[in-house]
């Protein structure tokens, strides 16, 4: 009910103009009806008793007529050509699922046994099922107690981020306590770096009070990002109920199904549904067609006998079948549904390899391929595209491909075409950091012999077990990096890494 209620308030018209042509519609319907009642023209001249018994049919003037069948199908056409709408179309641009910052709290009371085996242990579990419960998404997560840090980025790929998960332990926490607004300031820069409007899901057994009043100017501000809580306790002392009430922060409860799950993934969509709506820039879809089918099933009755011409149809199915295209019909549907409406249905459907296939629009062609891991398919479609968004989309797409140089050299292309383009500025950076950091990396690694591979070769590793530490002295360096390139670069146990980092920042944060 909460989901009709919303959609009513969505709802609009894409086109209203199309409304003006109901009172002509209207007035059509009432002179061509009323022009049946040719009796009413007699009775000036011939006696009622005698009209009534040489007029045919005379007690059917209020039946259903051929005309008023007519007026209900063109108030149908009418109506579907206004675009009625009530939710916003995806952008290919942008990911179809919102991006998520995750920040557990990894404090002593999380170890609380009145969830089996305890609050945090039942809260990883939450989270891997949630990750699996949205595929293809991206999730970030940050460890918080005393102190908020940065586990992981935004990561396609759940089995990167279940070991740091896992991992995550109140005894590698450099400092104790429940300092939630330290984890909404990291969430927020995360979030702020994406250009798809995201949230953050506060996994936690209770709040500091003091840290109502952030979570409550932050709600007040003015971006697209909103914050959803996951509560393991009681609120004892009420200060959860005042995040909820006070800072604008929705309360879900854990349960011993999915109901939580499927909660925080409503309200995720709920977030990125209104932040969408906000933008000028959003397109929305067109729903029209919904009314194309009781118009369609009406014109059915045209066959009776005595309604409107039956043969009509043998020439709207000779103009279809002589119309431009229709010799590449393979099927009857194909008769009534563009390439690109069927790559829509198989888009929607998460079948984005076949929707790549069926798309003949160049921005949905590659996004599909994006989305179905065909990375470098996808980088040669968007090359043929001559916007800033195509060269920009193109980088990413090579970056995903782990073809650095051929990337960097597109997110040049944008800039020069759009040289505000903030997206191309920040990916440029980045990838010029991962170049950089992969050549510092190959100058060390195993025999510590300077290799001849560039940033989009590959080598295997050495047997000579001549290997050498590397340390990475740039904290800022990690966040550079891809969350697969992260991954690879832990040696020790993530947990062992995990502890030295945060004690690393913690200091370097007190320092300042």
């Amino acid at each position: 009910m909460n989901a009709f209620a919303e959609s009513l308030t969505q709802f609009h018209l894409l086109r209203p103009i199309w409304l003006a042509a109901i009172p002509f519609i209207a007035v059509i319907w009432w002179l061509v009806r009323n022009r049946g009642h040719t009796e009413q023209g007699w009775r000036t001249h011939i006696a009622p008793h005698l009209l009534e018994a040489l007029t045919i049919n005379s007690a059917n003037t209020t039946r259903l007529r051929p005309v008023d069948l007519v007026a209900v199908v063109l108030l149908c056409l009418s109506l579907a050509a206004a675009g009625p709408t009530w939710r916003p179309a995806p952008n290919p641009f942008l990911s179809e699922t919102a991006p998520l910052v995750i920040a557990i709290e990894v404090s002593e009371s999380m170890l609380a046994n009145d969830f089996k085996p305890n609050r945090l242990e039942r809260a990883k579990l939450k989270l891997m099922d949630l990750m699996a419960f949205r595929p293809g998404a991206r999730h970030a997560l940050i460890a918080y107690a005393g102190s908020a840090h940065l586990v992981l980025p935004l990561t396609e790929d759940p089995q990167v981020l279940k070991p740091f998960l896992e991992s995550l332990d109140p005894k590698i926490m450099p400092r104790s306590g429940q300092n939630a607004a330290a984890a909404l300031k990291l969430a927020d820069e995360l979030l702020e770096s994406d250009e798809t409007p995201g949230s953050l899901l506060l996994v936690t057994d209770g709040i500091d009070p003091e840290d109502v009043s952030a979570f409550a100017a932050y709600n007040a501000a003015d971006h697209p990002h909103r914050v959803v809580a996951l509560l393991l306790a009681t609120d004892e002392q009420g200060a959860v109920r005042r995040l909820e009430q006070e800072g604008g922060v929705s309360i879900i409860e854990v349960t011993p199904e999915d109901t939580d799950i499927r909660l925080i993934e409503r309200q995720i969509l709920s977030n990125l549904r209104a932040a969408l709506e906000a933008s000028e820039e959003t397109l929305w879809e067109d729903q029209g067609w919904l009314l194309l089918w009781p118009a369609a099933i009406l014109t059915l009755l045209w066959f009776r006998r005595g309604w409107t011409m039956p043969w009509i149809w043998l020439l709207v199915l000779v103009g279809n079948m002589s119309a431009p295209g229709s010799a590449h019909a393979e099927s009857f549907v194909d008769l009534w549904f563009t390439p690109d409406q069927h790559g829509r249905y198989a888009y929607e459907q998460k079948r984005f390899a076949e929707a790549a296939e069926l798309f003949e629009d160049l921005q949905w062609k590659a996004t599909a391929a994006y989305r179905s891991g065909r990375y470098q398919e996808a980088a040669e479609i968007y090359a043929r595209m001559p916007t800033a968004e195509g060269a920009f989309s193109q980088g990413t797409a090579l970056v995903k491909a782990r073809k650095y140089n051929t990337a960097l050299a597109a997110f040049q292309q944008a800039l020069k075409r759009e040289p505000s383009h903030e997206g191309a500025k920040q990916n440029l950076a980045v990838t010029k950091a991962i170049i950089a950091y992969l050549d510092k990396l190959r100058l060390v690694e195993d025999t510590g012999e300077q290799s001849e591979l560039g940033a989009d070769d590959f080598a295997f590793d050495n047997t000579s077990g001549e290997g050498k530490e590397i340390v990475i002295t740039d904290a800022s360096a990690l966040k550079l990096e891809s969350a697969e390139q992260w991954m690879r670069s832990v040696d020790s146990g993530p947990q062992d890494f995990l502890k030295t980092r945060f004690a690393l920042e913690a200091a370097k944060a007190g320092e300042e």
